[in-house]
């Protein structure tokens, strides 16, 4: 059982029961952790995707815009914009390449490093809100589990079936 949710009877002939039903639980958890990280993320004049983005730069530094959208699975114009802004707050800077003078390399800058910091002081204590009840094996399944249904969701790797197209939809195949 599930805080309150009973185990038997998870799925019936026509589907799972609502508050069973994995996707809706994950779009749950997902749409609430968002407005709790945006919330968050206001108070120091930032957005969820730039705070992600300054932990992928830490991971990355002097990465390029198009190696920071691929970390990001977005487009370049988007993690473009997202940069702008943090470098007009003074976080980070595009420095020109030593090798390549047509490439920008983006690096955090002392204030984006504090920030940072913070980010992921805020980042550990709500993931320890959010599971840190759970045992390591608990959060080790967890994890897979997620790891998991990501990797099914990578564009490249999604079933033709599940892509959206201009003619279809979201039709799933119906045997």
């Amino acid at each position: 059982m599930i805080q309150g949710i009973p185990s038997e009877n998870v799925k019936t002939e026509h589907g799972w029961k609502l508050e069973r039903d994995p996707i809706l639980l994950i779009d749950d958890v997902a749409r609430l952790t968002g407005i709790h990280f945006d919330r968050w993320a206001r108070s120091y004049h930032l957005t969820r995707a730039q705070c992600v983005a300054l932990k992928r730069l830490r991971d990355q530094p002097g990465a390029i815009q198009k190696e920071l959208a691929s970390l990001r699975e977005v487009e370049p114009i988007t993690i473009s914009r997202q940069l702008d802004k943090l470098e007009l707050l003074g976080l980070i800077e595009r420095r020109l390449d030593v090798k390549d003078r047509r490439i920008r390399r983006v690096h955090i800058l002392p204030d984006g490093e504090k920030l940072l910091a913070l980010v992921e002081c805020y980042c550990d204590q709500f993931g320890n809100f959010l599971i840190g009840d759970l045992s390591t094996t608990e959060c080790e399944s967890l994890m897979a589990a997620v790891l998991h249904m990501k990797s099914k969701l990578v564009v490249d790797g999604a079933p033709t079936q599940w892509r959206n197209t201009p003619d279809r939809r979201l039709k799933p195949k119906i045997d």
